[in-house]
Parts: structure tokens; sequence; C-alpha cells
């Protein structure tokens, strides 16, 4: 896959999950933004499941970003994209393309 610089036209959040005390001896999770950047999406697949009697909808995307901005991810992240909803959890990373570029798995259930 050759990409070009202007390819890369979905906009990407990418969000770390945080942990902070509740001021009454508990903690709160939240998620905060780290980096905005730009990737290539590409919509691999779509399923609507049945489990445990309820539907489920499953949507995996790949994604293609500079290997440079890729390497801002780290375990746990998730990801948010533009224009949709929810928040997308990472389930592959590797090189496409060993100079220039990285590819990423991403699925959401909901």
């Amino acid at each position: 896959l050759c990409m070009n610089a202007s390819d890369l036209d979905t906009k990407i959040e990418i969000r770390r999950l945080s942990t902070s005390a509740d001021g009454f001896g508990g903690f709160t999770d939240t998620t905060g933004t780290i980096a905005t950047v730009w990737a290539y999406k590409r919509e691999l697949s779509g399923d609507i499941t049945l489990t445990n009697g309820k539907r489920q909808k499953r949507v995996d995307l790949e994604l293609i970003m500079r290997k440079n901005t890729a390497s801002l991810i780290q375990d746990g992240d998730l990801l948010k994209i533009k224009d949709k909803d929810g928040e997308y959890t990472i389930t592959n990373i590797f090189e496409s393309d060993h100079k220039y570029f990285t590819s990423i798995k991403v699925t959401k259930v909901a």
C-alpha cells in the first residue's frame, strides 16, 4: 500500500486511562486525550451477533498512521475516531512500511 500525506484524512484521538483519588477513600477512572493525530481509515468488517441473549455490533477497522505518531501509543490506550461514536480497542499493531507507516487494527463492540 503506497501512502501519501494527503491520504491521512481521519482525525484520531489517542486516549489513555488514568486513575485518581476521589477524596472519599476510593478511586475514579477517567480517560484523557494524550494526542490528536491523522490516519488513513479502512473498514474491515462489521457484524451483529447474539451473545447471551443480547445483540452486539462489532466493527473492525484498520488505521494507517505515520510510524513516529504511532510510537505515542501504549498498551491499554483507546482510540476515538472523529465522527464515530465510542472508543476503539487496539487489537494489533504492525509496521506496514518499515520506514514510514504503521498499521493498527482496532475493534469496537457496542
